[in-house]
């Protein structure tokens, strides 16, 4: 190419014949118009060449955006893992990382809308927070407007707040439903066909539920000898009924909402007990107006 470069400068920079005398002298007039005229065509050439690369790298972005897309659709639909593998076994923990196995060491804690720190703890194959939500605004940013009580740093949420489109838990959580309570049961020991029953059911899944022993002063909850096993660390913080100018009742008891409507009626929530007289824990239906806690659990 370089040869060939050469010659078409020698071709238009001569006027007259190249003659070889000895050690090859040149003579004849060299055109300067010739060399400008060159020199334009060689910078014309170095714009074309420029404006090629410019639209390969256009091009490559083009093909690196849409690449991007294509992972995230696969991600979205449940095709690939939060890594972009296909069929790969990876997901986001409730810190946002992208893992292959949980780790309470790198994520053992999250915060809410409010800025509120929670602890967080495995059990089983479920992600629960081990404290009470104390959160006063939607996870969208609205105030929860006469939804809420607040005493003696505890909240108690009326079901209009586990029903809302708006989620109450921070991002990446939610309000577990009945279904969700009933794996953790069953990890916790309760025969399967235990689980759909109302009232107090299992064996001593309350007590392994059950913690801070302070909150607990007496019974057959915190005298199982298998008392707060899980982690969960169910406290006894009462219950407000909200209908009747917020009358407060037992710090001996412990509730907390699902988000299962009662199908047989609309105003109920399905709902978990824990009380300091049984080792067992209670299913049950109760008005949307009572306040109970909330204990959110990672998606």
């Amino acid at each position: 190419m370089k040869q060939l470069m050469m010659l078409a400068l020698f071709s238009v920079a001569f006027s007259q014949e190249l003659k070889v005398e000895g050690d090859l002298n040149v003579t004849g007039n060299i055109l300067n118009s010739k060399i400008d005229s060159l020199e334009v065509e060689i910078d014309s050439l170095k714009i074309q060449l420029l404006n090629q690369e410019s639209l390969n790298t256009t091009l490559q972005s083009l093909i690196n955006l849409l690449q991007s897309q294509i992972i995230q659709l696969q991600i979205q639909t449940g095709l690939a893992d939060c890594n972009g593998v296909i069929s790969g076994e990876a997901f986001l923990d409730p810190c946002g990382n992208c893992v292959n196995e949980f780790n309470l060491v790198e994520c053992s804690n999250i915060s809410d809308i409010d800025g509120n720190v929670y602890q967080i703890l495995l059990i089983g194959e479920q992600i629960w927070m081990t404290e009470n939500l104390k959160v006063t605004h939607y996870n969208n940013g609205e105030y929860i407007h006469g939804d809420y009580i607040e005493d003696n740093g505890e909240i108690y949420y009326n079901a209009n707040v586990v029903n809302n489109v708006n989620e109450i838990c921070p991002e990446g959580w939610h309000v577990p439903t009945d279904e969700e309570f009933q794996l953790l049961e069953i990890y916790l020991g309760m025969q399967e066909s235990w689980v759909s029953d109302v009232g107090y059911r299992g064996t001593n899944e309350g007590s392994k539920l059950a913690g801070n022993s302070g909150s607990w002063t007496f019974g057959d909850l915190i005298e199982n000898s298998e008392f707060n096993e899980s982690g969960f660390n169910a406290a006894g913080k009462g219950w407000y009924d909200m209908s009747f100018a917020g009358l407060f009742f037992s710090q001996q008891d412990s509730y907390f909402w699902t988000k299962s409507i009662d199908e047989e009626d609309e105003n109920k929530n399905f709902v978990r007990n824990i009380r300091y007289d049984n080792a067992k824990i209670r299913r049950a239906t109760e008005h949307m107006s009572y306040g109970f806690s909330i204990r959110c659990l990672a998606n």
